[in-house]
């Protein structure tokens, strides 16, 4: 039963994401291929270097490698042969792991937030069985990015060690029964955790207390990071119409070093002998520790069945009260900016409602890394002496800090946020009378109205930490940033108005289809790749003292948001005389 309920799921995943393989789907699925191949041609290329270096090695690094990549390669250039094989072996099962981990969130999200169905709930199996179901056909579902995105570089690694066909076999079939092992005990650890913190009277503001507190004390260590750089980032170099390129080099050579004396503590932590990886990448190098391997698999497996009888027992009490903390706190925000009315109350409530807020409240105030970077932003921006370097950092929070906290939040929540998540109940709205575009103003201003705890506190510690400038400067800032997020905001929903998939069978699934994801690559390449670099022109040419500190910010903090207010304007102008019309069910698939 366990293998048809699988494939029976899988090929009706595959037939809603990718239905007929039109001209589009092609193109999407050579582009993948060609990605593999790209991937097994660079590592071909690397792992050769690093597993049996030419004398040459040295002169090909400085010829194709730079930066933190260089430096990486030339200090494992140094260790001895056997050593940098178990390095690269460990390197890899490192990213297992880590796909492990992702693939286990995901695959409890998707069972949390999965609805009954007839179909599920008439299984002659347990609620045990049941959630193994789940787990395993999400789990399944991602071995595409384990074939994509690992599989390249394991096939280049097996042929330069010349593996035989036995040890690749068995090798393959230990790196997917450990990763299958280890999203499956992830998955049930991440699902039951997640139930016991609902389950806890007042566990939202008991939960975004300590989310608080755990935020602002990453903060605090990133501050603490960043003030290890300030005296690096106080002699960069480029501030002149003359570059001295070798003055640069030993810069950046210089930041190097003292980046991997700050995280070689960490880099020896993880290379310890007692972790997983490092016992696995011996079992690649030498089959003498395969029973120590699949003593661990078998360790893992048991903790699993363990926590899947705990799990069972949880899921006829899933159901939790309504939390009126969130609702009245962003009500009162909707309110108090004049863009909420009686279906903007609704959709607030229904999102703080949702089993994916519920599930993850803290979400709301950004991510670890998120806080972490504002930390060092803080710690840059209230050490530097130099007032060139004061606003580098500063230039860049307004524009690629506030452009990673709008996407990263829409992320999270684009099960609340994309302009498709309402689904098949869109059809109401069709039926009562509603444009798409009404739908878009309302999706919108929902994401806004959750943007502002986050936004104000990020904010709070940037200008904090602004030292160097008058306050109208200051306002002048936040209304850029302001400005900025708004503008990222319409970005992030391009793809779901271009490529919209109201006939998803699962929220969590609104992420996977193929055609949204490859629009949305394109435009995060070009904003970061492109527009936003361009925004900073006139950062570029203040340090190359083309211009003066006043008319650095005339054109920086004035006349580029202008122009990203037109280009908002005119997105939404587009938006509006394609969706401000009434559609059939028909039309949009429902």
């Amino acid at each position: 039963m366990f293998v048809h309920w699988i494939k029976w799921k899988i090929y009706i995943r595959w037939k809603n994401e990718w239905k007929k393989l039109t001209p589009t789907y092609m193109f999407i699925f050579l582009v993948d291929v060609l990605k593999m191949t790209v991937f097994f041609s660079l590592s071909l290329f690397i792992l050769d270097i690093l597993i049996d270096p030419p004398e040459e090695a040295s002169k090909l690094l400085n010829e194709y490698a730079g930066g933190l990549a260089k430096e990486l390669l030339q200090q494992a250039l140094q260790l001895e042969a056997d050593t940098r094989l178990v390095y690269i072996w460990t390197s890899l099962f490192i990213q297992l792991t880590i796909m492990s981990i992702i693939s286990g969130v995901e695959a409890s999200k998707w069972e949390l937030s999965h609805k009954d169905d007839l179909i599920l709930h008439n299984l002659p199996c347990s609620e045990r069985q049941k959630k193994l179901l789940l787990y395993s056909e999400q789990i399944v579902w991602r071995f595409k990015q384990l074939i994509t995105g690992f599989m390249p570089i394991l096939l280049a690694l097996l042929f330069l060690v010349s593996s035989s066909f036995g040890h690749f076999f068995v090798l393959l079939c230990i790196i997917f029964l450990t990763y299958f092992v280890q999203s499956q005990f992830v998955s049930n650890l991440h699902n039951l955790t997640t139930f016991i913190k609902m389950r806890k009277r007042e566990y939202a503001k008991v939960i975004i207390f300590q989310s608080f507190v755990f935020k602002l004390s990453l903060a605090g260590l990133g501050y603490l990071f960043g003030t290890t750089f300030i005296p690096w980032v106080n002699a960069f170099p480029l501030l002149g119409k003359q570059v001295d390129v070798h003055a640069f080099e030993n810069w950046q050579l210089d930041g190097q070093q003292l980046f991997f004396q700050q995280v070689s503590v960490f880099l020896q932590f993880f290379l310890h002998g007692y972790w997983p990886h490092t016992l696995l990448a011996r079992t690649a190098v030498d089959s003498a520790h395969l029973l120590g391997c699949m003593f661990y698999i078998l360790i893992v497996t048991l903790l699993t069945l363990l926590l899947a009888m705990c799990n069972a027992k949880t899921n006829k009490e899933r159901e939790m009260k309504d939390n009126p903390v969130f609702e009245k706190f962003f009500l009162a925000i909707g309110k108090y900016l004049e863009i909420s009315d009686s279906l903007i109350a609704t959709r607030i409530k229904l999102m703080c409602r949702s089993q994916q807020l519920l599930q993850r409240p803290a979400v709301l105030l950004g991510g670890a890394i998120t806080w972490s970077v504002v930390g060092v932003c803080a710690a840059l921006l209230s050490h530097t002496d130099s007032v060139k370097v004061f606003y580098l950092v500063l230039t860049l929070c307004v524009y690629m800090l506030t452009y990673f906290l709008s996407t990263l939040l829409f992320d999270d929540l684009s099960s609340q946020f994309s302009f498709d998540s309402d689904g098949r109940q869109l059809s109401l709205f069709i039926f009562a009378g509603s444009t798409l575009w009404h739908v878009f103003t309302q999706k919108i201003r929902i994401f806004l109205i959750a943007s502002v705890p986050m936004f104000i506190l990020t904010q709070l510690v940037i200008v904090s930490s602004l030292t160097l400038v008058s306050w109208k400067i200051i306002i002048l800032i936040l209304i850029v940033t302001i400005i900025n997020y708004v503008a990222f905001a319409f970005v992030n929903y391009i793809p779901s108005l271009t490529r919209p998939h109201f006939d998803f069978m699962h929220v969590e699934q609104l992420d996977d289809y193929a055609d949204k994801g490859m629009i949305k690559a394109i435009l995060r390449t070009t904003l970061l790749g492109f527009l936003i670099p361009i925004m900073l022109l006139p950062l570029a040419f203040y340090l190359a003292n083309y211009v003066e500190e006043e008319t650095f910010v005339l054109l920086q903090l004035i006349c580029v948001p202008i122009l990203t207010i037109a280009a908002v304007w005119l997105g939404a102008w587009l938006i509006k005389r394609k969706n401000n019309r009434l559609f059939t069910i028909e039309e949009l698939n429902l």
